[in-house]
């Protein structure tokens, strides 16, 4: 079976959404984009858009300038799913590359950055993920890592932006959160259990083995309300094939690529909370 990686947006209310791949076919081109699931996508950069014979939404004419890729926009929405066949980094080369940009309404104002996630192939057999809430002014980040649904491991709340560091692996999930409240999370589920290093400014933590990891990002100064767009830009991954779409609301109790990860609510204060849950 072939591996996929799920790249989900999130915000709000309480609907269970399947991971699984899709059964149907919804989808059509013209002009350039593609229309698929009831969502539109635009080409950006040198790529095309395509619907194969396998009902897969294809993004070709990716080059190694990291502008290349596809928006999913007009979501006007709080949850978005997208369920990939590749690119996937468990064979991947030196320097490919995915950033995942999110992007919404901010404060009152539209197209404005809420997050943006970079995965990165390092050399070695190390893949580096990041997530950067900058565009958002968050007070603290914390990651939380589970094998099997179970928690491992809890940071304490940290100014420190998240970089995580493990082996070259097929991601089957990623997710990226708004709470009601503004706060976000991102959720990323592996193939299987691996180790985990957390790398902060005072030194590595870790490895952890495990199989999901959550980041979070607490009390952000400019507070996200809605989701528009997920922008997808690629580098040296060859075409990307889009298995499914979709646009939803949030778990109301576990996260749908962690399952055994709460739906988190915002510590009081910093100290030596670790981690809530709703």
């Amino acid at each position: 079976m072939r591996s996929r990686i799920l790249l989900i947006a999130v915000a709000s209310l309480g609907l269970v959404v399947p991971v699984a791949a899709r059964a149907d076919c919804s989808g059509s081109c013209s002009g350039g984009n593609c229309t698929f699931d009831g969502i539109l996508n635009t080409p950006i950069g040198a790529a095309s858009l395509s619907i194969d014979a396998s009902c897969n939404l294809v993004v070709s004419g990716i080059g190694s300038s990291l502008t290349d890729g596809v928006i999913q926009g007009g979501l006007n929405s709080v949850y978005m799913i997208t369920t990939l066949a590749t690119p996937n980094f468990s064979g991947s080369a030196l320097g490919t590359r995915a950033d995942i940009r999110q992007v919404g309404t901010v404060n009152g104002q539209p197209n404005h950055e809420i997050s943006i996630t970079r995965i990165q192939n390092v050399g070695g057999g190390t893949v580096r993920m990041d997530m950067d809430c900058g565009a958002i002014q968050v007070a603290a980040y914390s990651t939380e890592v589970y094998d099997n649904n179970t928690l491992v491991y809890a940071q304490t709340p940290t100014a420190d932006t998240p970089i995580l560091l493990f082996p070259q692996a097929d991601m089957e999930a990623m997710a990226c959160a708004l709470l009601p409240d503004g706060d976000l999370y991102t959720t990323v589920r592996f193939g299987g259990s691996i180790p985990i290093t957390l790398q902060t400014a005072s030194g590595n933590l870790g490895p952890f083995t495990g199989s999901c990891v959550k980041i979070r990002g607490y009390s952000p100064a400019l507070v996200p309300t809605l989701q528009e767009a997920i922008e997808n830009r690629f580098k040296d991954t060859g075409p990307v094939s889009i298995v499914s779409l979709y646009a939803g609301a949030l778990p109301a109790t576990n996260d749908v690529v962690c399952p055994g990860a709460p739906v988190p609510v915002r510590p009081t204060s910093w100290g030596s909370v670790k981690i809530l849950y709703r």
